[in-house]
């Protein structure tokens, strides 16, 4: 597995990115050469679109990686916050 960036290892290419982009969607889109596209999106319910905020182009080897560390992420906010109960009317 890849080293872990701590965060004293990161510089923004772009100083606009360091507030980031708000999303509520994701995707995962197959490019070529063994590559795809994470896209990050605000989705609308209203309109029945999503629109891409950030697109991130990664190789797919690399993809289990992400999931390893979601993974390891979402066991640490788990223990922060309790998500709401699902109310049942799929606006998600």
């Amino acid at each position: 597995m890849r080293q872990r960036v701590d965060a004293s290892d990161v510089r923004f290419a772009d100083e606009s990115m360091r507030t980031g982009a708000f999303a509520n969607a994701f995707r995962l889109t197959p490019d070529s050469d063994g590559e795809c596209f994470l896209d990050f999106c605000v989705y609308s319910p209203s309109e029945d679109c999503a629109c891409i905020v950030a697109r991130v182009r990664v190789r797919t080897d690399f993809v289990p990686v992400i999931l390893h560390r979601l993974g390891e992420g979402l066991r640490d906010i788990s223990t922060l916050h309790t998500p709401p109960l699902d109310d049942g009317d799929g606006d998600n």
